[in-house]
């Protein structure tokens, strides 16, 4: 975004928070880093509901997707340590006072984050939850997040798409990448995935990459290999240190087939005769 700015052109950052209580979240955390002027949040706005043909979305350049997922790759989810967000009051408090005035404002604190309630789709993940009922739950939230990536895809002037979870399970990363892939969507549009050697260095750098026998479990096409190789993994317990989390990004270099089609067929066409030929 930075290296975008310019005096002529402006890039705006549009952030989509269905949950109401959430988006005060967001929009605090976006004053405190001072980025108002930069980020537009969409409050109460579900992602699905947006027409990508449709101003201001009909602009957009690229997406960064962090859907609701299993959270199975969190450490410690039920021991999150509690952190306080500063109000308004607290960033007053800290500026240099008056000398005629030397009463000192009343420092408050916000509600803690982790006291936000959670959408429908993101539920705390159960390391004890029984098979059967794990399997239900990781259908059902592939298959929304596929939905997502898809939606994305229609997007006409989207380059690029981030996709990420804090998940561990393939059935919420590899294979939505495969079956987001092998779509109708992507193939007309002509969305890609990112290759490592494609990435910059820390990303093309990192060691643990995507499960190729997962991408087998959904795909038997010859670049398999190289989706896993496009997708970044981090494990939990690992000497990296990390928790887990999983990464991949789409791209698309020229027109979509359809614009490119229709493109064609206005070249073909020469336009209706002025009649000096007899016709």
């Amino acid at each position: 975004m930075h290296e975008r700015e310019s005096a002529a052109r402006k890039s705006t950052i549009y952030a989509c928070e269905r949950d109401k209580t959430r988006a005060l979240t967001l929009q605090q955390m976006v004053r405190i880093a001072g980025a108002e002027g930069l980020v537009t949040i969409e409050a109460c706005q579900d992602f699905l509901r947006v027409n990508p043909n449709q101003p201001p979305w009909n602009g957009v350049g690229a997406l960064l997707l962090d859907p609701s997922c299993s959270g199975s790759g969190i450490v410690g989810r039920d021991e999150v340590l509690e952190v306080v967000l500063p109000r308004e009051a607290v960033i007053e408090a800290s500026k240099p006072q008056s000398k005629k005035r030397k009463r000192k404002l009343p420092v408050e604190t916000g509600r803690p984050i982790m006291d936000t309630p959670e959408i429908p789709e993101k539920t705390p993940f159960k390391e004890d939850e029984l098979p059967v009922q794990l399997s239900t739950r990781l259908t059902a939230l592939s298959t929304f997040q596929l939905k997502l990536l898809l939606h994305a895809f229609e997007f006409p002037k989207a380059r690029k798409i981030t996709y990420s979870t804090c998940s561990i399970y393939a059935q919420e990363n590899e294979h939505v990448v495969i079956k987001a892939l092998d779509s109708p969507i992507a193939k007309r549009r002509g969305w890609r995935i990112l290759q490592r050697h494609e990435k910059i260095s820390g990303m093309k750098a990192w060691e643990i990459r995507g499960d190729l026998q997962a991408c087998r479990e959904v795909s038997e096409a010859e670049d398999v290999e190289k989706v896993a190789e496009a997708c970044i993994r981090c494990e939990k317990g690992t000497k990296e240190g990390t928790q887990g989390f999983f990464v991949t990004a789409f791209v698309r270099d020229g027109e979509d087939q359809a614009a490119q089609e229709l493109l064609e067929e206005e070249e073909e066409w020469e336009g209706l005769s002025d009649g000096s030929d007899g016709s």
